[in-house]
């Protein structure tokens, strides 16, 4: 690297979160290892905060500018002012909830998680992509008569939402606290929807499903393809088209394109009425 050295910086995810609790802390390692320069951590899912070994590493996350004619700009960040609502509701959980309560909620999701890996087991044809230490897993078939993939349309269809990923194809779970009460239920129709997969195949389903766009994403040989498909995604999906069908790139939703122009139109159609009523009371 030249002669300098490179940061180091691990995402712990939720992860640091539940370690904090899980590993009694007389075995706990240092705060942040003397090989890492900097780490993200999940206060509450939703809401993260990014540690920094020094303050000369974190300068480097500020941005300033001095020219501006409205005065001295100065941002803590890339994205500049965030509203503070996630921010107060994580202290606001994390203050309810307390060193007994994330205690509480760790060990409830590592026993999920447990359940969840004796399960997936017991499914004849699925593994795990490899042995989790900690909340997150991945499901793969060891059957080639079982797609992974129209696996996990057959459980969307089931009313559940799966995470889909790529070499090799494989379904991820994130498990959260919650899913202690539906645990026996998920591994119930996966069984079924394995099974209805391995007879039928694609069959299986009433649908169209996904496992055709994830297979053929996951075949592509040249990712290139892929990143150029992905720009192209965003370019046509963030934009506001003029009456004469010409389009103008904008960072806008696509919500806002159906509705918002016209929503702009009937505000400066109140406007103009309003001007009108006024100007017709000053001629009487």
């Amino acid at each position: 690297m030249g002669g300098k050295e490179a940061c180091r910086g691990v995402d712990c995810s939720r992860s640091s979160i539940f370690l904090l609790f899980l590993i009694p802390e007389s075995s706990l390692p240092p705060f942040l290892p003397s090989s890492l320069s900097f780490f993200p951590s999940d206060c509450i899912k939703g809401t993260s905060v990014l540690l920094y070994r020094n303050t000369d590493l974190r300068a480097h996350q500020f941005f300033t500018y001095t020219e501006w004619p409205g005065g001295v700009f100065g941002s803590p960040s890339l994205t500049g002012s965030r509203p503070g609502g996630n921010i107060a509701a994580a202290w606001a959980s994390m203050m309810l909830l307390g060193e007994s309560g994330y205690v509480a909620l760790a060990k409830t999701t590592m026993d999920v998680t447990e359940r969840l890996k004796e399960g997936i087991r017991g499914v004849g044809g699925l593994g795990l992509v490899a042995e989790p230490d900690m909340t997150c897993l991945a499901i793969v078939s060891r059957d080639p008569k079982v797609c992974i993939l129209l696996v996990g349309d057959a459980m969307e269809e089931k009313g559940w939402w799966m995470e889909r990923q790529q070499a090799p194809a494989s379904l991820h779970l994130s498990v959260m606290p919650h899913h202690n009460e539906v645990c026996d239920r998920f591994l119930l129709d996966l069984k079924t929807s394995v099974e209805n997969v391995r007879r039928q195949g694609a069959a299986a389903l009433t649908t169209k499903g996904k496992a055709d766009i994830y297979g053929l994403v996951e075949s592509m040989p040249d990712r290139s393809l892929l990143a150029n498909f992905v720009v192209q995604l965003y370019n046509s999906t963030y934009r506001l088209s003029r009456e004469d069908g010409e389009n103008i790139v904008s960072m806008v939703s696509p919500s806002f394109e159906r509705g918002g122009l016209e929503a702009l139109g009937e505000e400066d159609d109140e406007e103009n009425d309003e001007e009108d009523v006024e100007e017709e009371g000053r001629e009487r």
